[in-house]
Formats: C-alpha cells, sequence, structure tokens
C-alpha cells in the first residue's frame, strides 16, 4: 500500500563511515520507515517500524527489495518500542560499514544488515521517509533528517 506522508532527500554519494539518523515521533497505530533507494527504484535497505498494522503489535523489520522482488524479513527484536499505544521520540540511525548497515535506535544497537548482491551502499540515490497511519489518533512526525560525514 503506498505512503500517506512521505519525504525524500536526494543523495549524492554514501561512504563508509558516513550515517544516516532520522529522529521521529511513532504513530500510536500504522508503519514508518527509512528507505535507501537506488536510481532505478531497488530498496538497498528498508527499515520500518510497525505498531498495530497488518495484524502485528509492534515489529522492526529489514529488508531489500531489487526488480520489485522483496528479499526475506529480518525482525531483529530489540528495537525500543514504547510501553502501550503512546507516541515518543526515536532517534534510529544506519551507519554505512565496509560489508553492511549498522542500525542503532535511541543509541542502542539493533542489528547489523550485510548488503545483498549488487545492492550496496554506493547505489544509494535517495532517502525516502514514509508513513502509513491509518486510523491512528497520534500521527508520526519527521523532526530531523540528517547525513553525517566521518
Amino acid at each position: 500500500d503506498s505512503l500517506q506522508t512521505q519525504y525524500t532527500l536526494p543523495v549524492e554519494s554514501l561512504e563508509v563511515g558516513q550515517s544516516i539518523t532520522v529522529v521521529f515521533r511513532n504513530p500510536d497505530s500504522g508503519r514508518v520507515g527509512l528507505t535507501l533507494v537506488t536510481d532505478n527504484g531497488d530498496f538497498v535497505l528498508r527499515a520500518a517500524v510497525r505498531v498495530k498494522y497488518r495484524g502485528s503489535t509492534k515489529a522492526f523489520l529489514l529488508n531489500t527489495r531489487k526488480n520489485n522482488v522483496w528479499g526475506s524479513i529480518v525482525k531483529p527484536q530489540n528495537f525500543p518500542f514504547p510501553t502501550g499505544s503512546v507516541s515518543t521520540t526515536i532517534s534510529m540511525t544506519v551507519t554505512v560499514k565496509d560489508s553492511k548497515f549498522v542500525i542503532t535506535a535511541n543509541e542502542i544497537k539493533i542489528a547489523d544488515f550485510p548488503y545483498r548482491g549488487s545492492l550496496t551502499y554506493n547505489k544509494v540515490a535517495k532517502i525516502l521517509w514514509g508513513a502509513n497511519e491509518g486510523t491512528a489518533t497520534q500521527k508520526s512526525k519527521l523532526e530531523k533528517i540528517s547525513i553525517s560525514f566521518p
């Protein structure tokens, strides 16, 4: 399904050592996500936070998509979700390494996500932030998106 809210940030290039940080308020229902996209629309990384969405109470999902075919979902279990159905501020960082992305949230390491085939950091052309909140009473809010250099 399509995103109700979407922000796009063009990227000239990513390098090992750089980090992408998004600071956002999560919705009390729905999904929000950070996607690193290639020129041809493939997803090098999709990091999605789901709260009461499609049957999952709370889930954090990592994946790729090439030629409109999704890869295998990775579901790290240590994402710092708020307790109950509340909206809180979350800072999520994706750091570029030689062979993987390192994902942290609120300064807690969540996962290492190895590059899959040709979907590597040097193919990223834009960063997409989006939300689909359905009937959420507390909507998500993107507070900041940034790229830091080593």
